[in-house]
This record gives C-alpha cells, sequence and structure tokens, in this order.
C-alpha cells in the first residue's frame, strides 16, 4: 500500500478524536499532514483567546480562503497550507 492511502486511513480512524490536541507547525514542516479544523486551528493559534472560533473557521473554508482537502463527508487541513493561504489574504503590508 502507498503512504497516502495509510495516511489517509490513520486519519480516518483518529478523526473521532476531536479534542483540542496542540500541533506545532514544525510538526508539519517535515511532512504534509491532514488534520481537522479543531486540530488545526490548535496547532495555528495557541493562544485560545486570539484564535478565531469554530464557526469562523469554517466560513473561511466556504469562502475559500483557506485550502482544505474533502474525502467524502470528512473535510481534513493542512496547518501549513492555511497558515500561508492566511498569510496572503489577511495580511496588511505597509506602505513605503
Amino acid at each position: 500500500m502507498s503512504d497516502n492511502f495509510c495516511t489517509c486511513i490513520s486519519l480516518l480512524y483518529d478523526w473521532g478524536k476531536m479534542n483540542r490536541e496542540h500541533i506545532t507547525l514544525q510538526q508539519h514542516a517535515t511532512k504534509k499532514q491532514l488534520v481537522n479544523a479543531q486540530q488545526c486551528i490548535a496547532a495555528l493559534f495557541p493562544n485560545e483567546d486570539t484564535a478565531p472560533c469554530i464557526r469562523t473557521f469554517w466560513n473561511w473554508k466556504s469562502k475559500r480562503w483557506i485550502p482544505y482537502v474533502k474525502m467524502g463527508k470528512i473535510v481534513a487541513f493542512d496547518p501549513v497550507e492555511v497558515r500561508k493561504a492566511i498569510d496572503k489574504k489577511f495580511t496588511i503590508n505597509a506602505i513605503d
């Protein structure tokens, strides 16, 4: 079996765990990993006070502001790619 297939099966098996796991972006730098929305928010915004709510995050997905992977009914996110999209969409550059 391919590594991608095994990763998808592993993701499907662990999908029920909706607790807020702290996943650092450094873990994702070496290999691409797909996580659910709660885990992606936790990885991108370690401080819960500054994190967007889950509804806001799903609205960003619906507006296609952040990338996602859909496998049947399952929606997964790559925190590194989501971070790049958030930086691109919401960064305001200073005027020289």
